[in-house]
């Protein structure tokens, strides 16, 4: 099945199998998903999120993971701001029945807006990429929410990461660098 694959990624693959985990789409803020949206009219530069590989330590597995993938655009008109604003929209993914090693698919977030004019003429006001919402549901009353930002994504690139399971507390991550 792998033979025509790099081995890595059918490793990853075999993983994500293996463990049980299904992450689908389940919201997208444009008019593939979202009719009320529309389509949208202007986009920003494409961002590389990479496989994100993560290890919880819990003595239970996580219910279920949300994945929110965030960019920002400028809203015109926005109330009480007469130049407009920044505004966060996303794609969300959900990982059901998780296990305490998770991978998460690497994915290509391509940043757009609703709004093309006069406040977007200039290059530093066209979409951009924001951060990955992280959310962990453990049971009915114990949520962990980390966010990512393009930096510490970057750290996936050769690191997993390891999470210890807190409610309410300040999440810690730990990121210890895969063997080749």
């Amino acid at each position: 099945m792998c033979i025509h694959v790099r081995v890595g990624a059918c490793l990853a693959l075999a993983a994500v199998f293996c463990y049980g985990q299904r992450c689908e789409l389940v919201s997208k803020e444009d008019d593939s998903l979202n009719k009320r949206v529309g389509p949208p009219v202007i986009h920003g530069a494409p961002f590389e999120v990479p496989a994100m590989v993560w290890k919880f330590v819990s003595s239970v597995a996580p219910e279920a993971v949300e994945v929110r993938y965030q960019w920002q655009w400028i809203q015109h008109p926005y109330p009480e701001h007469p130049f407009g604003a920044w505004v966060t929209s996303g794609e969300t993914v959900e990982c059901q029945e998780p296990s305490l090693d998770l991978i998460i698919p690497a994915r290509t977030v391509q940043p757009r807006g609703w709004y093309q004019g006069k406040y977007t003429k200039l290059p530093w006001s066209k979409p951009k990429f924001h951060q990955v919402e992280f959310v962990i549901a453990w049971e009915r009353n114990c949520r962990q929410t980390v966010l990512l930002s393009p930096r510490m994504l970057s750290r996936f690139r050769d690191h997993d990461a390891v999470l210890k399971r807190s409610c309410g507390a300040p999440e810690e991550i730990h990121f210890i660098r895969r063997k080749n």
